[in-house]
């Protein structure tokens, strides 16, 4: 094991009082085949996901690499720590020579690659990726960027290096925290990393249910995985094996591992509870074979298994790219034989790059002196940030292309900054668009979320025609129905959509349309965020059966509410979610030649993936007074496809918010609104 823990050796120069951290005077750690096998096993299931080749629960590969890097790590520092022989620089380097040369050529590669491909939206967002490398904040830029699991993701070709910023930010605290504890003690050290494991594990279980896409990303909940790691390298090197036991561990460690792969989906909530399973079977397959290699420790040490753990990491680096700008290229022509000959060449790459990058700067073949790894690293990491930032701020160099491809991009709305719930509770007062509500007597109020903002520009120009107010209560990812509220936030005192009501009430509003994602408050995000699920005041839901009860009741309650009021109430349906982000599809298919909506699905199978909401809303909604309002035969053409673009413009500002344009084809949709309103 890693600490060499033994009496009658040297006590440490750095801890002389303190004889329970007597080590021997090594300072490096024994090789370990079974662990590049086991990295070899946490790899491949990654690949495989990826590419859409089974392994459901691949993604949970990378929560085994922290544990194995927790564990490796962690041995050295704390080896060296006791030792005396501990320096940040000699860390720093080591890290650096570890990370950086092989990120830096794969950075390279994208960005050329991403130069001659990519449409100027996504070539800007990439800018921004390269940005965050070397200021190790990747995970920061893509939890505020897209999901992991989202289909925006397949745009981003840096996507997977989120895991590196998370190993390194951990980095960066670890050694200190390390000398500090051990100042009183392994037993102390031990302590502490048990509370970090304890605090960690505990809010990832918390935040996975509720904040999936921060609990996904940031260190706050992935702590608990590489501190495992460590743990197991604090304990007392074994001083015998147990064979019958070392097998049942080694071997219920390959079962959990391959539960999670094979069982676990982009559904299932993560990291949380769930990554209990594969980190501990890791965890289990180092220990049981930590004396002695058992017979996982054999399978996991053969040469197949090491070599791929050899080159796990530049394989790791290489894959995700490589399968981004193969299904960028192809766009929906991605078969199963494209993505294994994707992974055949993340291979070659890898290979390639363990063998004249990795390894060279590992030896210092390259760059052996400290001081030029350095200046080589910071140059890179400045050129990286210059870069990134004239990407960015040139929009990612449309210039690249035509005008008609550079001109298909997300067009922000007027009304982007407008007033919120929020404020709307503090002041009590609702901002009013296409007409003065002190002038006007005539007003309506549009209630919704990001999905009601997104009509504003439309709401807009047809109140100042008709001269009728529009009171615009929204609030991006907050469901316009009264005493209900999302399970990622806890209860508040008084939950805005009871405002809102009393607002209507108070001053004798006479329409209100409502306006929203509403599948998003039942079934959640795709990739398995439930937490804008609904929930009421003695319930926070967890499933979608309970979201869809607190839906029904709650609709119904308020619409009712409403009516009693002597209000009429128009009831929006949702316009659906698109298969691709459609500013930067559209500009893909126009960097082509091709129809604008060559990549556009049929109306029905949009309506085919609204009708589990579109029930419970009928449901709802059964017997009151109220005007239904369908969008989908608005964005629809008389070949029945759910177009992505129409006049040379796209309808849609990503995969399911209106551009200022889309909501614009939606005015005869609205104008019998406008008009009751105007007659009032």
């Amino acid at each position: 094991m890693a600490l060499y823990l033994s009496a009658g050796k040297p006590a440490s120069p750095l801890f002389p009082n303190h004889p329970e951290l007597q080590v021997s005077t090594k300072s490096t750690i024994p090789y370990r085949a079974d662990v590049d096998g086991l990295r070899a096993l946490a790899v491949l299931p990654v690949l495989f996901f990826h590419a859409e080749l089974g392994f459901p629960g691949g993604f949970v590969g990378v929560d085994i690499f922290f544990v194995i890097s927790g564990f490796l790590i962690g041995s050295l520092v704390v080896a060296e720590i006791q030792n005396g022989t501990f320096h940040m620089m000699d860390f720093w380097e080591r890290r650096i020579r570890r990370i950086f040369p092989a990120l830096a050529v794969v950075v390279i590669v994208t960005f050329l690659a991403g130069a001659i491909w990519m449409v100027p939206q996504h070539f800007a967002e990439l800018g921004q990726s390269i940005i965050s490398q070397p200021l190790l904040v990747a995970n920061f830029y893509f939890w505020k960027q897209s999901g992991y699991f989202e289909t925006g993701a397949e745009f981003q070709p840096l996507l997977h290096t989120w895991s590196l910023a998370v190993e390194e930010q951990f980095y960066l605290f670890f050694p200190l925290v390390m000398i500090f504890f051990m100042r009183w003690g392994i037993a102390v050290v031990r302590t502490a990393v048990l509370v970090f494991i304890a605090g960690s594990l505990a809010w990832s279980i918390y935040g996975s249910a509720r904040y999936t896409d921060i609990s996904f990303f940031l260190i706050p909940s992935r702590i608990w995985e590489l501190d495992l790691g460590v743990m197991l390298a604090l304990l007392p090197k074994r001083k015998v094996a147990l064979p019958v036991l070392d097998n049942l561990l080694g071997w219920t460690g390959i079962a959990a591992i391959a539960w999670s792969v094979f069982f676990y989906d982009v559904n299932t909530t993560f990291p949380g509870y769930a990554a209990l399973l594969p980190c501990l079977g890791a965890i289990l397959l180092i220990y049981s074979n930590s004396h002695s290699p058992n017979s996982t420790g054999r399978l996991l040490g053969t040469k197949p298994l090491v070599f791929v753990g050899k080159i796990s990491y530049s394989l790791y680096l290489w894959h995700w790219p490589v399968i981004v700008f193969l299904k960028y290229t192809l766009i929906n022509e991605v078969s199963s034989l494209h993505l294994a000959g994707a992974l055949v060449l993340s291979f070659l790459l890898a290979c390639l790059s363990w063998k004249y990058v990795e390894t060279p700067f590992r030896k210092k073949v390259l760059c052996g002196k400290r001081k030029q790894l350095f200046a080589v690293a910071g140059t890179i990491s400045i050129l990286f940030i210059i870069f990134g930032t004239v990407l960015y701020k040139t929009d990612g160099i449309p210039d690249r292309f035509p005008e008609e491809v550079s001109r298909h991009r997300r067009i922000p709305s007027p009304f982007d900054n407008i007033a919120q719930l929020k404020e709307f509770v503090v002041t009590g007062n609702l901002p009013a668009v296409g007409g003065d509500p002190e002038l006007v007597e005539n007003k309506m109020v549009l209630w919704g979320d990001s999905h009601a903002m997104c009509l504003l520009p439309t709401f807009d120009r047809l109140g100042k025609e008709k001269e009728v107010a529009i009171l615009a209560a929204v609030e991006p990812g907050v469901c316009p129905i009264a005493e209900t509220y999302s399970a990622g936030n806890a209860h508040d005192n008084e939950d805005p959509g009871s405002s809102v009501l009393r607002y209507v009430e108070a001053n004798q509003i006479k329409h209100v349309l409502m306006s929203s994602r509403w599948d998003l408050y039942v079934f959640g995000m795709p990739g398995g965020d439930k937490g804008r699920l609904l929930c009421d005041a003695n319930t926070r839901s967890k499933t979608s059966e309970e979201s869809a009860r607190i839906f029904v009741e709650y609709l119904r309650k308020n619409v009712t509410r409403l009516n009693e009021m002597g209000v009429k109430v128009w009831f929006m349906r949702d316009v659906g979610m698109q298969p691709r982000s459609v500013p930067e599809t559209v500009a893909q298919a126009a960097s082509r030649g091709m129809d604008l909506n060559s990549f556009a699905i049929s109306a029905s199978e949009i309506r085919e993936r609204v009708k589990p909401i579109n029930l419970l809303i009928d449901e709802a909604l059964d017997g009151l007074e109220v005007t239904i309002l369908d969008p989908i035969p608005h964005l629809t053409d008389d070949s029945g496809l759910y177009l992505m673009a129409k006049d040379g413009k796209a309808i849609f500002n990503d995969r399911d918010h209106l551009s200022p344009f889309g909501s614009t084809l939606l005015s005869p949709l609205f104008m019998p609104v406008i008009e009751a309103a105007a007659n009032e």
